[in-house]
C-alpha cells in the first residue's frame, strides 16, 4: 500500500511538472513558431511574427503561456513577465560565447555550465577582424549580463549574454549569531540555479577562518557582505605578546581591549596599565608593533 501510495505521488509530480520558459529565445525568420519553444510539435503553428522593420520582440510571459495552453501545452511555467524572441544574426558568436564560459568559471571554479546564449542588441550582419570583449562591471553576479565588443577603430556593439548554470554554494544550516564562527556544523553545501545575486557568495570554508558579520537565518545563502575574518582575539581575552629585536627578546601577558583577526594591530594593556599597539600574530598571539 505504501509503495502505491508513493508511486502515485512520483507520478503526480511528473504529470503537474513544470517546464520553465526562458527569458529569450533565438529565431531564424521573422516567425514565431510554437516549435522555438516546444520540440517534437505535431502542429507547428505560428504564435508571432516580428514587425518587418524590427529584429526582435517582447511578449507578456501571460499571453504566451494562455497560446501554449490554447494549443494543449498545459505544463509550461515563466518565472519573467516578458520573453524575448530575437531573429538571429548571421554572425558566429563561439568565440564571445567561450569568452563567457572562462569569465564566469573563473569566478565560480566549481560552476557547472549548461548552456550560454549570446545575441547583439540590435541586428548585426558581420564582426570586425580585430576586436577586445569587456563584461559590465558585476556582471559576474547575474545570469543574464551586457558584454561589450570593442573594434580597434573604437566602434563598440553591445551584447546581450544569457547563462544556464548551476553553482554549488554554502548556506547556512541553522540560525547563526552575529560574530559566530563558520564550521561545518553550522553551514551545509546547497546546489542552486544561477540567477543572480547581491553579493558574491562563499563556495569554500577553510576550518578557523570565517565568522559571521551579522546575523544569518537558517536556509540564507552566505555571501561576502555577510563575513569577515575570524577574530583571534577578542576584546577582554588574555594575549601572550613577545617582542623580539636585535638587542631583546622577551615575551608577556596582556589583555586586549579590542577584537581582532590575522594581521590586525589592536591595542592591549600590560600588568601595569600601559597600553601598547600589537599585531595579531595567531589565537591569543600577538607582537609588539
Amino acid at each position: 500500500m505504501i509503495r502505491f501510495f508513493l508511486s502515485l505521488v512520483l507520478l503526480s509530480s511528473f504529470l503537474f511538472a513544470k517546464t520553465l520558459l526562458a527569458p529569450l529565445y533565438l529565431v531564424q525568420t521573422k516567425e514565431i513558431r510554437l516549435s522555438t519553444l516546444v520540440k517534437n510539435v505535431n502542429n507547428d503553428t505560428v504564435l508571432y511574427t516580428i514587425d518587418t522593420l524590427k529584429h526582435s520582440k517582447r511578449v507578456k510571459s501571460k499571453e504566451l503561456l494562455q497560446l501554449l495552453k490554447a494549443n494543449g501545452y498545459k505544463e509550461y511555467s515563466a518565472k519573467h513577465s516578458y520573453i524575448k524572441f530575437v531573429q538571429k544574426s548571421p554572425i558566429q558568436t563561439k568565440k564571445i560565447e567561450d569568452f563567457v564560459r572562462r569569465y564566469y568559471q573563473e569566478h565560480y571554479p566549481s560552476m557547472q555550465i549548461e548552456k550560454v546564449l549570446v545575441t547583439p542588441r540590435s541586428y548585426t550582419t558581420s564582426l570586425p577582424k580585430e576586436y577586445t570583449l569587456h563584461m559590465q562591471k558585476q556582471s559576474f553576479l547575474r545570469h543574464h549580463a551586457i558584454l561589450i565588443l570593442k573594434s580597434y577603430k573604437g566602434r563598440e556593439t553591445f551584447f546581450d549574454t544569457f547563462i544556464t548554470a548551476s553553482l554549488t554554494l554554502l548556506s547556512a544550516k541553522k540560525d547563526i549569531k552575529r560574530n559566530e564562527e563558520l564550521s561545518l556544523l553550522n553551514t551545509k553545501k546547497t546546489t542552486i540555479h544561477f540567477d543572480k545575486f547581491y553579493a558574491l557568495p562563499l563556495m569554500q570554508l577553510a576550518a578557523g577562518s570565517l565568522q559571521a558579520k551579522y546575523f544569518l537565518k537558517k536556509g540564507k545563502y552566505i555571501n561576502t557582505r555577510d563575513i569577515r575574518s575570524l577574530f583571534l582575539v577578542r576584546r577582554g581575552t588574555t594575549v601572550n605578546v613577545s617582542l623580539d629585536n636585535s638587542n631583546m627578546s622577551i615575551s608577556f601577558v596582556a589583555k586586549a581591549i579590542q577584537n581582532g583577526s590575522y594581521g590586525d594591530i589592536i591595542q592591549v594593556i600590560n600588568h601595569k596599565g600601559r597600553k601598547i599597539k600589537v599585531m595579531i600574530t595567531g589565537r591569543h598571539q600577538a607582537e609588539v608593533r
